[in-house]
């Protein structure tokens, strides 16, 4: 089940038939209230909420949810005006944005993607999976969670783009680097592979 966050009813009319035309179950609700509200009866398989919502926005649902589920893969909607708060969000736990407007096929693709990536990431954290395949997760995904679920480990990044290292420590990056970047810009640079290995060593 895909569950669906976003006041405005249109949009949230053209993303829920867009995803059941696909085959996804779905539900949607108007603000976080109401979505904490599903949360206590189900486990999605992943949450699409939009930032700006009345009663509570998206930042305060994602630290409600990820007190419930480390796991669960979370993607906002946001407009080009918000794009300064994508490391607050990603600060949160979200693995992935939407910037408004959309195409279709590029919301279907990133659903996608982030549901397999949910997969992989249970593998990781609960079975302990140690290596990971960049088609198929997202390195946020995968740095998130392991800070979420406090689990020390180096992560050895191997890409045609280049090779680099994060080290988290007691829920927090200790240390990343890649090529000839370190720190934040590392970070940036890891975020957008999506090609190569990763390798967990705990």
């Amino acid at each position: 089940m895909i569950l669906v966050l976003e006041d405005n009813k249109a949009l949230r009319m053209v993303i829920r038939k867009a995803l059941e035309k696909a085959g996804y179950v779905v539900k949607t609700v108007e603000n976080g209230k109401e979505g904490l509200k599903i949360l206590d009866e189900e486990t999605p398989d992943l949450i699409i909420s939009d930032v700006i919502m009345p009663e509570m926005d998206g930042y305060e649902f994602l630290k409600k949810v990820r007190k419930i589920n480390p796991l669960t893969p979370f993607t906002f909607l946001t407009v080009k005006s918000e794009l300064d708060d994508y490391d607050k969000g990603y600060e949160l736990g979200a693995t992935d944005y939407l910037t408004k407007p959309f195409e279709v096929e590029i919301l279907l693709k990133k659903v996608e993607k982030r549901i397999a990536s949910g997969k992989t990431l249970k593998e990781i954290i609960k079975e302990g999976k140690n290596t990971a395949d960049l088609g198929k997760i997202s390195p946020v995904d995968l740095i998130g969670s392991l800070k979420e679920n406090k689990i020390d480990c180096k992560l050895i990044i191997s890409s045609l783009a280049g090779n680099g290292s994060v080290e988290i420590e007691k829920g927090k990056i200790k240390k990343s680097v890649f090529d000839n970047l370190e720190g934040k810009n590392a970070l940036l640079k890891i975020a957008g592979l999506n090609k190569g290995k990763i390798e967990i060593e705990r």
